[in-house]
């Protein structure tokens, strides 16, 4: 079987590597179409991994068919094409039991804690799937979990009655964010340097302008950082007003300086992930448009070529 792995310290395409079998409860999945993030890009290039396997199978998002399942498990799910959610949680602790089961204890996270789908097959709990909508295209389905950030980060901003709020970045999960943002307010702009990237705000009603152009004036009432970066976070703090909020919806890969928030009492808040369930109903209803969002495709046995690309491009997909 193949799978791109990572020993922590560099990432390679294996041959070889043993197929996963399905213990009780679990099912084995065989991929249709991975999305590469952008963490998974910035291992490729070096970058620390978090804890976990010594070495591992990268990848967490993407649609896949049910290939067999294991004891416990109905086999009426043989053949169907689900969407995995990636976390693997215990079900038990104070948190799950608590309504904050993202956050368990225990939680493994497929692709860090747990070989990944960057290959031939995986295996998953069956608990972590959620059906895949009949007639939805796969290219929509990959996107759920960028949706679902994006639907998170719109909850978080709350931009119900907020005079000014401002996306920034022209990534797929800032479009998209600024699409869930939309659905609620008419005070929604984007602010990127891929101008014809964010044009396609233009069907959706959503103001646009490059980055360059914009003066931080201290004005906006909420902020969506979706670039990761210290830069992009700078520019937040520089158009968000005093006691303002800022939601980083992409986690940031460099450090940045929080001394001007504490300063302007401005509120800052993370969001690492969203439902993949209200995801794929947005997308089914036609409330989020994912279409165009996939820059570049390879398949898997040019997967590193597809984790190097990710870098610059918004979403990168492996087909295998």
């Amino acid at each position: 079987m193949r799978a791109i792995r990572s020993d922590g310290r560099r990432v390679t395409l294996e041959q070889g590597t043993p197929s996963p079998q399905a213990e009780t409860g679990w099912v084995v999945l065989r991929p249709i179409r991975i999305a590469v993030t952008r963490e998974e890009a910035a291992w490729a290039r070096g970058a620390p991994r978090r804890g976990g396997p010594a070495v591992v199978t990268l990848g967490r998002e993407c649609v896949a068919t049910v290939a067999s399942s294991g004891p416990g498990v109905d086999s009426a799910l043989v053949g169907r094409r689900v969407v995995p959610i990636p976390e693997v949680v215990c079900g038990t602790c104070d948190r799950c039991r608590g309504g904050l089961s993202a956050h368990c204890e225990a939680r493994r996270d497929l692709g860090e804690a747990l070989d990944g789908c960057m290959a031939d097959a995986f295996a998953l709990p069956a608990r972590n799937l959620v059906a895949t909508p009949a007639g939805m295209d796969d290219d929509d389905a990959v996107m759920c979990h960028a949706v679902g950030r994006a639907l998170r980060a719109a909850q978080v901003a709350d931009a119900v009655g907020r005079r000014f709020v401002t996306v920034v970045g022209d990534s797929a999960e800032a479009v998209l964010a600024a699409q869930a943002l939309a659905r609620v307010s008419t005070a929604v702009r984007i602010l990127g340097d891929d101008m014809e990237r964010l044009a396609r705000c233009e069907r959706w009603g959503i103001k646009h302008r490059a980055i360059a152009e914009v003066g931080r004036r201290g004005d906006q009432d909420a902020v969506v950082e979706a670039t990761g970066t210290a830069e992009g976070f700078a520019l937040a703090l520089g158009l968000v007003r005093p006691r303002g909020l800022i939601v980083c919806a992409s986690p940031p890969r460099e450090p940045t300086d929080l001394a001007p928030a504490r300063e302007r009492e401005v509120t800052v808040t993370f969001v690492r992930a969203g439902s993949v369930s209200e995801a794929l109903a947005a997308l089914s209803r036609r409330q989020i448009d994912a279409a165009g969002l996939i820059a570049r495709r390879h398949r898997l046995a040019d997967g590193l070529d597809a984790l190097q690309a990710a870098v610059s491009q918004p979403v990168v997909v492996i087909d295998p």
